[in-house]
Order: C-alpha cells, then sequence, then structure tokens
C-alpha cells in the first residue's frame, strides 16, 4: 500500500512493506552503522520529525512512519537511508556504512531536528555528547564516513572472494568484484571519487 503526505508543499511517497534490519549478510553477520542517541522522554510525533528535515521542494521517501522504527530517505538520491529507532530512554538516529553522501546529510538533519523538538541531549553512540551536529558531523565527516565504509566493502569482497548482500532502503542489494570493476573501482589501492560517485548513483537508480 503507498501512502501519499504532503510535506514542505511536496507530496512525499510512503511505502508499507516488510524491511530487515540493515547488515552485511556474510557469516558472522557484520553490522557497521554509525548511531546517536537523543535522551528524552518527550519522543516528538513521527511526522514532526519528517516534516522538520524535508525542506522546501525536498521530497522524502519512507518505508516506515510509525514507531518503533522510522525509516526513510530523500527521494532518488536514498541508498540505504536512515532509521530513527524509539528506545526505552529516547531515541536513537542510525545511518549504516555504505550510504549516500545524501543519506548521511539526512543523519544529521534528524539529528539536529530531534534535539530542536525535545530541547535534549544527544550522545555519539550513546556515549559522547554530540553539541552541534551540523558542525560535528559535517562534510569532511561524512566524506571520510564514505571511505570507510567503501573500503571495508572492497575488503571483504577481496577477503571472502564472494559477493556481499546489503539492505537498501526499498531492496537489497549485492557488492561484488565484477561491479567495483565495472566502475573501475579496484579491490584496494586508490579509487577515483568521480567512480565512486557513478557507482553511487547507479545503485540509487535501481
Amino acid at each position: 500500500m503507498i501512502l501519499l503526505l504532503c510535506f514542505s508543499g511536496k507530496c512525499c511517497i510512503f511505502a508499507e512493506q516488510n524491511f530487515v534490519s540493515t547488515k552485511f549478510n556474510i557469516k558472522n553477520g557484520i553490522y557497521m552503522s554509525v548511531s546517536v542517541k537523543i535522551r528524552t522522554k518527550d519522543v516528538p510525533e513521527p511526522d514532526a520529525i519528517l516534516r522538520r528535515v524535508a525542506d522546501k521542494g525536498t521530497e522524502i521517501v519512507a518505508t516506515s512512519n510509525e514507531y518503533p522504527s522510522l525509516k526513510f530517505g530523500f527521494l532518488n538520491k536514498a541508498l540505504r537511508g536512515i532509521e530513527v529507532n524509539e528506545e526505552e530512554n529516547g531515541l536513537e538516529v542510525r545511518v549504516c556504512s555504505f550510504s549516500t553522501k545524501a543519506d548521511y546529510q539526512l543523519f544529521v538533519k534528524a539529528i539536529d531536528a530531534i534535539m530542536q523538538l525535545t530541547g535534549a541531549k544527544a550522545y555519539l553512540e550513546d556515549e559522547v555528547e554530540v553539541i552541534a551536529p551540523l558542525s560535528t558531523f559535517n562534510d569532511e565527516w561524512i566524506e571520510r564516513e564514505q571511505e570507510s565504509g567503501l573500503d571495508a566493502a572492497r575488503a571483504l569482497v577481496k577477503h571472502t572472494g564472494q559477493h556481499i548482500v546489503m539492505y537498501g532502503l526499498f531492496c537489497k542489494f549485492c557488492l561484488g568484484a565484477h561491479l567495483f570493476e565495472s566502475f573501475d573501482i579496484p579491490l584496494s589501492d586508490d579509487v577515483d571519487k568521480e567512480d565512486v560517485d557513478s557507482l553511487f548513483d547507479y545503485l540509487c537508480s535501481m
């Protein structure tokens, strides 16, 4: 079932579907992500968060718009999207490894939005306080996270000799040697940013 809601004057598409927790589908089930916990008893309604993160002219697409887990991303720019999970002592915002720049940017916007809505404090991995998310998780941080995610994925493919399966916002996708090679991305050594951008664009178009 598809639901259409409007945020900031634009229609936002909501698709209800089963969703499995994001992780690498390999033998030891490695889970790589970054999370920020906002400790609050004043949990905002899901649509308040979605309205806050949607800029004018920006479309948000979600596969879950209800707690205990919101899952959403920017339309046509999300690969893995982000999660906002309701927990006993507040909300957790999570972005998984091998995400697009837009996914990471939405991660930051969601943290900032929830902090503004609740007036609560946020903690990276529930430990280190995050006072200013927009400056803490800046473009340089996002670039480092993307590089780490790509390096980890390439290392896993090279080490196992097999493809790996990840869960995207809408469907699973595979990363393997042939896919990397088709975008001139080696399993080791330096990569060209344009080639990586082309790979992400291709995956987002699936």
